[in-house]
């Protein structure tokens, strides 16, 4: 029975394998490639496709990081030519993959061609057979699923995945790593009714933050910037999770007029449109230096605040 290929190669590589190999055993490696199914992805720099792969790139990093990374396999032809001290890239492309070999066995394949001195402690092909042969024995071996770990063919992100899940059992488990973390908090929503502003405020971090302060901005609206009023019955501390926080004013005092006069709630209510509010809100968040506390802000559509500015803008309003 035939194993299935991977096809294309595990996203972490590029290739299905790599051929390492002298130029006097070209002809030989080529006719070897050209009897390969061809589903199966190889590197061999005589092709159109490995010259095109190392061609305006620095050679010998290009060619460490093919042999060492990219393939799923490195198919390493042995000659005598292949040995010789004066070969240097073929050096280059044997030093990466038997780098590569430390940490996963069976990732570099010698194929045999002529005895040299080279160190060959693993079990290789044959490099006299024909061709053919050769390419069936190589399509197999790409089909036996190689004796790795399991890690080496997880792609990045999910190494970093991984990685980021081990962390956070760490934290977990040993509670007192968790407070080198700030706490982060935020304005997930606003709800605004005629009597108040309710303000739903997430903290994110594992340490709590104080709420110090809050105010409405209203822009270009004839409305003083004012600041809010908290519900005294109710801690400022935000912990960790989520809570909602209800706010107020006195009255919302209008700007002066050029003339020296103010409007009143009738005539500011229907000026309310789509212009933006802002409402901002100052936290003291673990990790802020004391006194200077973090500014959060939400932009409000000033008709949402329709019934609150006609409740506490008044109904009559001194000149300036």
């Amino acid at each position: 029975m035939t194993l299935p290929l991977p096809s294309p190669p595990l996203k972490r590589f590029s290739v299905h394998a790599a051929f390492s190999y002298s130029s006097a055993q070209a002809d030989y490696v080529g006719r070897v490639g050209a009897a390969l199914p061809k589903e199966i992805k190889i590197h061999d720099y005589k092709t159109r496709e490995g010259t095109i792969r190392v061609v305006g790139h620095n050679l010998r990093k290009t060619l460490k990081r093919i042999y060492k990374f990219e393939a799923m396999f490195v198919f390493a032809f042995i000659s005598k030519a292949y040995a010789d001290k004066d070969s240097e890239f073929t050096h280059i492309e044997w030093e990466a993959a038997q780098r590569a070999a430390r940490r996963k066995p069976g990732y570099v394949i010698p194929v045999l061609i002529e005895k040299t001195d080279m160190s060959i402690l693993d079990t290789g092909l044959d490099g006299t057979l024909p061709p053919e042969q050769l390419a069936d024995l190589i399509a197999g071996t790409i089909r036996r699923p190689p004796p790795a770990p399991w890690w080496f063919h997880l792609t990045t992100e999910v190494k970093i995945a991984a990685a980021a899940a081990l962390l956070a059992l760490v934290l977990l488990a040993h509670p007192a790593y968790v407070w080198i973390w700030p706490s982060r908090t935020s304005i997930k929503s606003v709800d605004v009714n005629a009597q108040e502003i309710t303000v739903h405020i997430a903290n994110n971090g594992p340490k709590s933050s104080t709420l110090v302060s809050q105010r409405l901005k209203f822009g270009a609206l004839p409305i003083k910037d004012t600041e809010l009023r908290r519900d005294k019955s109710k801690s400022p501390t935000i912990a960790p999770g989520e809570r909602d926080i209800k706010l107020t004013v006195l009255t919302l005092e209008p700007k002066c007029e050029a003339d020296g006069s103010r409007l009143n709630n009738a005539e500011i209510v229907p000026l309310l449109g789509t212009q933006p509010i802002m409402l901002e809100a100052d936290f003291q968040e673990s990790n802020d230096a004391p006194g200077h506390p973090t500014t959060r802000a939400v932009s409000i559509p000033a008709a949402r605040l329709h019934e609150f500015i006609g409740k506490w803008v008044p109904s009559r309003v001194p000149p300036c």
